[in-house]
């Protein structure tokens, strides 16, 4: 099988090549959000550099969000495309389970009091406008993550302390949201959780590939033909535009 990880949702997005198991390729965009100016030259020479051609490809997997709502509108409209072009599937991946990757791969290769089969970590990104995405997994049974809690929302003048009531001390929060909680909080010492370093805060498209290989594995089939057009973006919320829009329409008086 002939793998196209295709990660798009934060500010620097990237691309990697699986046949397999084995990452063949691994290709990462400058920084800033430039996804939709790069991603079919940087395809071209990811596929050209390994020997094979587009039309080579069995399956795509894309970062699904949250995240930017340009960076994954331009990454899920490319895979949709390619995948009904060439007739391979296409697997919409947890913009926050290949974040969390970062902290189990991470922390895997250090000792530590708690197991790594017991350790919960906790992505949180920015998602601007006073909003954070997050999501709590433990990684129980190795690469795939176990959700603890469901990925949600939380309104930064909101939070409280304790933040996750549910969570245990010691949760590992990392992602460029997760300063936006500890300084929110202000609990200094008494700061239930550990925070994870800045390398961990953005999501990877050869990460995002080995839980999309991982998923197939384990008998999670990509989308084909008509299906590809059925697949669509996790927001987690509306965009600031779409808020406006709404918003005027109600002063206005009209019908949502």
């Amino acid at each position: 099988m002939l793998l196209l990880a295709l990660e798009t949702s934060s500010s620097q997005g990237g691309l990697a090549l699986f046949k397999g198991a084995e990452q063949l390729a691994f290709k990462e965009f400058p920084k800033g959000l430039v996804h939709g100016r790069e991603i079919t030259v940087y395809l071209d020479e990811l596929m050209v550099n390994s020997g094979f051609s587009p039309s080579d490809l069995e399956t795509i997997a894309v970062s699904a969000g949250p995240g930017s709502y340009t960076g994954i509108r331009v990454g899920v409209t490319v895979a949709k495309t390619l995948g009904y072009a060439l007739n391979c599937g296409v697997m919409l991946v947890s913009s926050l389970e290949v974040l969390a990757l970062n902290g189990w791969e991470a922390s895997s290769q250090q000792k530590g009091d708690v197991p790594i089969e017991e350790r919960l970590f906790c992505p949180v990104l920015d998602g601007k406008q006073g909003h954070l995405y997050r999501g709590v997994y433990r990684f129980s049974s190795g690469l795939k993550p176990e959700r603890v809690v469901e990925d949600g929302v939380e309104n930064v003048n909101e939070l409280v302390d304790g933040f996750f009531p549910e969570i245990p001390p010691g949760t590992t929060l990392f992602g460029d949201g997760a300063s936006i909680v500890r300084d929110r909080l202000s609990l200094g010492e008494d700061d239930p959780y550990d925070y994870g370093p800045s390398d961990w805060n953005l999501p990877r498209a050869d990460r995002l590939g080995r839980l999309a290989v991982e998923s197939i594995s384990q008998g999670i089939h990509p989308a084909m033909g008509e299906e590809v057009h059925q697949l669509s973006p996790v927001y987690m919320r509306v965009s600031e535009a779409e808020r406006k829009f709404a918003e005027r329409r109600q002063e206005k008086g009209l019908k949502e």
